[in-house]
């Protein structure tokens, strides 16, 4: 039986992202009717046209670490990349954007033989995380740090295909798994501007550092393929993962 404390870090984390959650959404119902007003509206006495709306995306190695029985479930870390694309809303230094992560957490291949089965398991893992996100970031300065909220999904894919190398019975069918999981977090991260690269725009670097809740599902563990009907093992677990990112960054 495991002793329970009176803190907790992981639970401490899962308060604070899913506050940020709902701060995200907050942002998402007030920005998006101001942002349309701000940009319909001439300024009186000027004929020029509306506030241009400054647009900025990044492309980032976005690796997620699960944490508590998440991490002990799958014990490995997602290896993927991130790709980032938000709009100014209004007249704030607030970001409106889409934030898409996609990882592989389990690649495995193994060779079965014995007195009735006889063939080759690969089993794939996979990770998407489809958010979206507000950010709060100063427009002005070639230092630009900036804090983030975000609201979304974890949707976890595993696909185990079984060869078989001549068995004297049926063979086990391929599998494929999916669970969904509501997602929420928080980070910090900055962004360095480095010169101007003409089309693109603003050329930079990217880092930040964020915690995202994932609600409980059914894990599908790449390693624990069961040989006599070639099912997955799966657990119940949170999903919630750290993530650091570090990449280019554009302004257009």
């Amino acid at each position: 039986m495991k002793r329970q404390t009176g803190f907790s870090v992981d639970v401490f984390l899962n308060k604070v992202a899913k506050a940020a959650g709902l701060l995200v959404a907050t942002l998402l119902l007030a920005a998006v009717p101001g942002s349309s007003f701000a940009q319909s509206q001439p300024s009186q006495g000027s004929q020029s046209a509306p506030q241009a709306v400054t647009t900025q995306g990044g492309f980032s190695y976005s690796p997620a670490i699960p944490t508590g029985e998440f991490g002990d479930a799958l014990g490995r870390t997602s290896q993927g990349v991130g790709l980032y694309l938000g709009v100014k809303a209004g007249s704030l230094p607030l970001y409106i954007g889409l934030d898409l992560d996609v990882g592989q957490y389990g690649s495995e291949k193994r060779d079965i033989s014995t007195g009735f089965v006889d063939g080759t398991f690969e089993t794939t893992s996979n990770l998407y995380q489809p958010h979206v996100s507000a950010r709060y970031q100063p427009e002005s300065g070639r230092f630009r740090p900036f804090v983030e909220g975000l609201v979304g999904a974890n949707v976890l894919s595993t696909s185990t295909t079984w060869s078989d190398f001549g068995t004297t019975v049926e063979a086990p069918q391929d599998v494929d798994e999916t669970s969904v999981a509501f997602s929420a977090g928080a980070g910090l991260g900055a962004d360095l501007r480095l010169a101007r690269v003409k089309p693109l725009g603003i050329l930079g670097l990217t880092g930040s550092f964020y915690y995202l809740y994932g609600s409980e599902a059914e894990v599908p563990i790449a390693e624990g393929v069961a040989v006599a009907d070639g099912q997955l093992s799966t657990a119940q677990t949170n999903t919630s993962v750290l993530q650091p990112e570090i990449g280019l960054y554009f302004e257009f």
